[in-house]
Protein backbone atom coordinates (compact mmCIF):
# COMPACT_ATOMS: atom_id res chain seq x y z
CA UNK A 1 0.00 0.00 0.00
CA UNK A 2 3.01 2.12 0.49
CA UNK A 3 4.68 1.89 -2.57
CA UNK A 4 1.16 2.54 -4.37
CA UNK A 5 0.87 5.66 -2.19
CA UNK A 6 4.36 6.97 -3.13
CA UNK A 7 3.99 5.96 -6.40
CA UNK A 8 1.25 7.91 -6.86
CA UNK A 9 2.67 11.18 -4.89
CA UNK A 10 5.46 11.15 -7.51
CA UNK A 11 3.35 10.83 -10.17
CA UNK A 12 1.16 13.87 -9.41
CA UNK A 13 4.19 15.85 -8.73
CA UNK A 14 5.23 15.18 -12.19
CA UNK A 15 6.63 18.17 -13.31
CA UNK A 16 9.10 18.23 -10.74
CA UNK A 17 12.16 16.88 -12.80
CA UNK A 18 13.87 16.22 -9.36
CA UNK A 19 11.72 14.01 -7.82
CA UNK A 20 11.87 9.78 -8.94
CA UNK A 21 10.57 6.76 -7.64
CA UNK A 22 12.14 3.52 -7.42
CA UNK A 23 9.98 0.86 -6.21
CA UNK A 24 12.42 -1.30 -3.58
CA UNK A 25 11.74 -4.55 -5.27
CA UNK A 26 13.64 -3.68 -7.93
CA UNK A 27 16.48 -3.32 -5.69
CA UNK A 28 15.72 -6.56 -3.66
CA UNK A 29 12.71 -8.76 -3.82
CA UNK A 30 11.50 -12.04 -2.34
CA UNK A 31 13.49 -13.90 -5.19
CA UNK A 32 16.77 -12.25 -3.44
CA UNK A 33 15.62 -13.42 -0.12
CA UNK A 34 15.98 -16.84 -1.31
CA UNK A 35 19.19 -16.20 -2.04
CA UNK A 36 20.30 -13.43 0.20
CA UNK A 37 18.21 -14.23 3.69
CA UNK A 38 17.74 -11.02 5.59
CA UNK A 39 18.91 -12.70 9.27
CA UNK A 40 16.99 -11.00 10.99
CA UNK A 41 14.15 -10.43 8.99
CA UNK A 42 15.21 -6.53 8.46
CA UNK A 43 18.54 -5.68 7.79
CA UNK A 44 20.65 -6.95 4.71
CA UNK A 45 23.89 -8.11 5.14
CA UNK A 46 27.09 -7.41 3.22
CA UNK A 47 26.58 -8.86 0.16
CA UNK A 48 22.88 -7.81 0.09
CA UNK A 49 23.86 -4.64 0.53
CA UNK A 50 26.62 -4.78 -2.94
CA UNK A 51 23.34 -6.11 -4.71
CA UNK A 52 21.21 -3.64 -3.58
CA UNK A 53 24.12 -0.92 -4.46
CA UNK A 54 24.70 -2.42 -7.74
CA UNK A 55 21.12 -2.83 -8.78
CA UNK A 56 20.73 1.20 -7.45
CA UNK A 57 23.40 2.09 -10.02
CA UNK A 58 22.79 0.23 -12.87
CA UNK A 59 19.15 1.78 -12.72
CA UNK A 60 19.94 5.24 -11.81
CA UNK A 61 23.06 5.75 -13.98
CA UNK A 62 21.81 3.86 -17.09
CA UNK A 63 21.25 6.36 -20.11
CA UNK A 64 17.22 6.53 -19.25
CA UNK A 65 17.84 6.47 -15.47
CA UNK A 66 17.18 9.48 -13.70
CA UNK A 67 20.63 10.42 -13.23
CA UNK A 68 22.15 9.46 -16.54
CA UNK A 69 23.49 13.33 -17.09
CA UNK A 70 25.53 13.34 -13.96
CA UNK A 71 28.21 10.67 -14.73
Amino acid sequence: MIRDALASIVEARSRDSNLHYLDGTRLYDSADAAIHPLADALHPDAASHRLVGERFADYAFSPVGPFADRL
